[in-house]
């Protein structure tokens, strides 16, 4: 395969991965509000519940922030779970790429050793020649 048809398509695969990035950004975006009214509802659900529940103010209080950490939790999830979705393809590309760098590296490196030592061989005197003494 030649080396114009992988930069090719390593381009149009570039290529695919930002659209794919962009569009799932943009429903990200779009329906985060959703996604936040929809844990709110949930976190403010969980604290009422919390009131009815608990007689003694501070176990009140310590439920209710039981559920603002699991609040800050999901939302945080749901965050990186967007982030992975939407940055995936360009990173699982980044890691192709370096993979291919490094094996092309390799090789590079390998054939010049090789050159190396078929010079170093070529270039040692002959035992058994002893014009030069």
């Amino acid at each position: 395969m030649s080396r114009t048809v992988v930069v090719l398509g390593f381009a149009v695969l570039l290529s695919a991965a930002t659209l794919w990035a962009g569009g799932t950004t943009l429903v990200s975006v779009r329906h985060w509000n959703e996604t936040h009214d929809r844990i709110d509802a949930k976190r403010r659900a969980a604290k009422a519940a919390c009131v009815g529940r608990y007689v003694d103010q501070d176990a009140m209080l310590r439920c209710q922030d039981l559920h603002d950490i699991r609040f800050a939790g999901e939302i945080n999830m749901a965050r990186a779970t967007r982030a992975v979705i939407a940055a995936g393809p360009l990173l699982v590309l980044l890691i192709a790429a370096l993979m291919m760098w490094r094996k092309a590296r390799t090789k590079e490196t390998a054939r010049l050793e090789r050159e190396r030592t078929a010079a170093r061989r070529t270039a040692r005197p002959d035992p058994a020649d002893r014009s030069s003494t």
